[in-house]
């Protein structure tokens, strides 16, 4: 079964976004072997916490998704403990 023209699929992974979304999605991993990755709000604000605490950075919740997402996959064993990766935080948490 093939999607409309209308919707958006990411051809590196088979995600397809939604249609009414302004911003077109496209896959960072497309013909790479990668894929999105979700994360329940918890564990964003356990990198974030993690992040904070290990480099001093106020780093915010959503600024360290990426974070998240590594912690996800080393538990799933994704990523074996020799794998070389990177990390960046894009958030800065503000006082308010």
């Amino acid at each position: 079964m093939t999607a409309p023209a209308s919707i958006i699929r990411c051809h590196g992974c088979g995600y397809v976004a939604d249609p009414a979304d302004p911003y077109p999605f496209r896959c960072p991993g497309a013909g790479a072997g990668g894929r999105p990755l979700v994360v329940p709000e918890d564990a964003l604000a356990e990198a974030s916490r993690l992040a904070t605490a290990r480099t001093g950075i106020p780093v915010d919740p959503t600024g360290s998704s990426g974070l998240a997402g590594l912690t996800m996959m080393r538990r799933n064993g994704q990523i074996g403990d020799h794998d070389r990766v990177a990390v960046l935080f894009t958030g800065l948490r503000r006082n308010q």
